[in-house]
């Protein structure tokens, strides 16, 4: 059973980050304004809210267990 941690969502996001700045210098686009995101963890569920800068408000994710727990999460939302 494959459990969120801070750990798995800081890495997550780190990674998400990188890509999006290694996408905007590739296309030139204009740089992101700054986005603040709160996230809660607890068990399998991993809870969501941005405060700043983003396109949503809430979101979650809740991984099933069977696999390993993946997700991209910007100020545009989740996905993967």
């Amino acid at each position: 059973m494959h459990r969120l941690t801070k750990t798995t969502i800081a890495v997550a996001i780190a990674v998400a980050a990188a890509a999006a700045v290694t996408a905007a210098v590739s296309a030139e686009r204009p740089k992101s304004p700054p986005f603040r995101i709160e996230i809660e963890v607890s068990g399998n569920d991993a809870q969501m809210r941005c405060t700043e800068g983003c396109d949503w408000e809430t979101t979650s994710i809740t991984c099933n267990g069977a696999a390993p727990c993946a997700f991209i999460l910007s100020e545009k939302g989740v996905s993967g």
